[in-house]
């Protein structure tokens, strides 16, 4: 069992990539579900945040995610962009 399955408190949606989880220096970070590590943005690994921080992040995050699947399944095959 890994250290962040032993305190986790997520505040997210079932289903979602992206949870919020409690630390155990009582910090909040942003875990990737279908990774298994915390989350980066912009090379910074989004740890040792307030909790209302790593809401907001997690949020933009599945936002973010979603919105990607949805692009990707709007595309007509052969279409894809390989500069992305």
């Amino acid at each position: 069992m890994e250290l962040y399955e032993l305190l986790e408190i997520r505040t997210n949606v079932p289903g979602m990539r992206f949870v919020v989880i409690m630390d155990p220096a009582d910090q909040w970070l942003v875990y990737d579900e279908v990774v298994g590590v915390p989350t980066e943005r912009d090379g910074e690994v989004l740890v040792a945040l307030s909790r209302e921080a790593a809401e907001r992040l997690a949020s933009e995050a599945n936002f973010s995610c979603a919105v990607g699947m949805l692009v990707r399944q709007m595309e007509p095959a052969g279409s894809y962009d390989f500069e992305r």
